[in-house]
């Protein structure tokens, strides 16, 4: 069977699908990129990519920072160190628990489970989250080392989230995307209110996942993204 026509794959329910925000916008952006990789996985994405090391050294250098302590000493690094002290002292006057790099994830009845366990459904990973449960606030800060900025597409709204699933004693979270090359800082305001609404928008994408695996159905979508697809056998690809 040619490399072009993936074999059909086992019709899924939603309920069956796990995911992150990176893999819904990943379907969104081309089905047939997240088919290849994803599902039928005969490709993979390039982990080497220099932005994508880039963004890797870069988070792993103010998880140690924030987390234990160490120093930041990287050469280039050094106006990561302001936005990280903002961060601790923020969070220290509001007499927040700071956790660092951490796993949320749930089953389909939005129960804790373990990241790699077999009932994991909605995955989502906090840069720093900061709680604290008696007043009922927590603060998800989302590093970005992109040189531009996008927009956050949703992941705000997923990131507030789970943060109200993972704390039940929260209300309220305050979400802040801080864009460190640019530099730009984007925040927003959630109530506990919001969660289902938070959540509408990426069921009614994993439905279409699911019509996909149902129909057998990832068609390709053209876009500006194409040069950076691992996809290296569509004929979108410039590579």
């Amino acid at each position: 069977m040619s490399r072009n026509t993936p074999p059909v794959p086992t019709p899924k329910a939603a309920s069956e699908i796990a995911w992150s925000h990176s893999a819904l916008n990943a379907y969104e952006n081309c089905p047939h990129r997240y088919y290849r990789e994803k599902v039928a996985k005969d490709y993979k994405p390039d982990f080497n990519a220099p932005a994508l090391r880039k963004g890797n050294d870069v988070h792993k250098a103010l998880e140690d920072y924030i987390g234990v302590g160490k120093p930041i000493t990287q050469e280039g690094y050094d106006h990561y160190i302001p936005w990280a002290d903002s961060v601790i002292a923020q969070t220290d006057l509001g007499g927040m628990e700071r956790h660092v790099e951490i796993e949320m994830c749930f089953d389909n009845e939005y129960s804790r489970v373990s990241w790699f366990g077999a009932r994991a459904w909605f995955r989502c990973k906090a840069d720093v989250l900061a709680v604290n449960n008696e007043k009922g606030t927590a603060i998800n800060v989302d590093w970005k080392t992109n040189k531009r900025y996008y927009g956050e597409t949703g992941q705000a709204d997923l990131n507030a989230a789970a943060t109200f699933i993972q704390f039940p004693e929260v209300d309220l979270v305050g979400t802040v995307f801080a864009y460190m090359e640019i530099p730009k800082t984007v925040t927003k305001v959630y109530h506990r209110s919001q969660l289902p609404a938070l959540l509408t928008p990426s069921l009614t994408m994993l439905q279409n996942i699911a019509r996909s695996y149902q129909q057998a159905s990832w068609p390709k979508q053209p876009s500006g993204l194409c040069k950076f697809c691992s996809v290296k056998d569509c004929e979108n690809n410039p590579g």
